[in-house]
């Protein structure tokens, strides 16, 4: 008996099964690579979402700093005992804190901006992020060593004592209605900002001496004058100097140098003054670790750069 010949219904069976798992094929190859670009899209969104809760992070820790420094600033120098009649406004702590509160803004950025480098997903972002961190670092640390060489050197303290000194500057004694010849020069044991001190004044005659002048140093101390010492310039002793031990420079004072003389008299004066040691100290040191903290984030972040440099041109 002949083989028996397949029937058209069952040529038919066989073709639908086999466009059923062809079908079925092609769908679970479509719903793995479904998968796998939903995956793409969600790490993307995540990873965009990490970073943005960074950035938020970011924006209201410094919002907080820059607050602080504006409260702190201003409380500062009341402290101190800021006024504006004597004008005095002593920014020296006030200065001590911002700059080292914007160094510690500095280091929360650049932790802010690690986690950020670690959290993207783009490869040529973090190598951006890191490149222009660096770049950003030398440049801050060059400034840096600037600002500590010429602060360091004592050729420009020097300079600014030089400049604050104040030196030949002539007065008349005028004549009052008790019939004596008197002037007054005005002092303050600080400059204004509270970076100098008075060191020294020195008063001498001018011309031939014809009468003695009296010179009295007042000092005002809680809305009072007080006497403080008492000098005369005459023919042995045609200039007095007052320094150390004459008037206070532990804290801010108006001093008072009262001239008096029985003949028509002109007189000299001249003052020395010079930046406080402590203050040119503090802004070294605040420049030195500035400059430190700028090199040693950079080195920080090179090891990112380098790794990401060649990976960067293809993700």
């Amino acid at each position: 008996m002949a083989g028996k010949k397949n029937s058209p219904r069952d040529n038919d069976s066989d073709l639908k099964n086999k466009l059923e798992k062809t079908e079925s094929k092609s769908y679970k190859k479509k719903q793995i690579t479904r998968s796998k670009r939903l995956k793409e899209l969600q790490d993307k969104l995540e990873g965009s979402h990490n970073i943005e809760r960074v950035k938020d992070l970011k924006k209201k820790t410094l919002a907080l700093q820059f607050l602080g420094i504006v409260i702190l600033f201003p409380f500062l120098m009341y402290f101190n005992g800021a006024s504006f009649d004597p004008l005095y406004l002593p920014i020296y702590h006030s200065l001590l804190m911002l700059f080292g509160w914007i160094l510690i803004i500095f280091i929360s950025s650049f932790i802010f901006r690690i986690l950020r480098i670690k959290r993207h997903k783009s490869y040529s972002t973090k190598f951006l992020l890191a490149r222009n961190s660096i770049r950003k670092s030398i440049s801050l640390a060059v400034v840096a060593l600037i600002i500590f060489g010429v602060i360091y050197t004592p050729y420009f303290t020097e300079m600014v004592n030089d400049l604050s000194s104040m030196e030949g500057k002539t007065i008349q004694l005028e004549e009052k209605d008790n019939g004596n010849f008197e002037a007054e020069i005005e002092f303050t044991s600080r400059d204004v900002l509270d970076m100098r001190e008075l060191k020294s004044v020195t008063i001498g005659y001018v011309g031939n001496l014809v009468s003695e002048i009296n010179i009295t140093l007042y000092e005002k101390d809680d809305e009072v004058w007080e006497k403080i010492t008492f000098r005369t310039i005459d023919e042995q002793n045609r200039n007095e100097t007052f320094g150390e031990g004459d008037f206070d420079t532990s804290t801010f004072k108006e001093l008072i140098f009262h001239l008096s003389s029985e003949e028509d008299s002109t007189v000299e004066y001249s003052c020395r003054r010079e930046v406080f040691p402590t203050r040119q100290t503090s802004f070294s040191i605040l420049s030195f670790l500035y400059m430190g903290i700028f090199i040693q984030s950079a080195a920080i972040l090179y090891p990112f750069k380098k790794r990401y440099t060649g990976e960067g041109i293809y993700r």
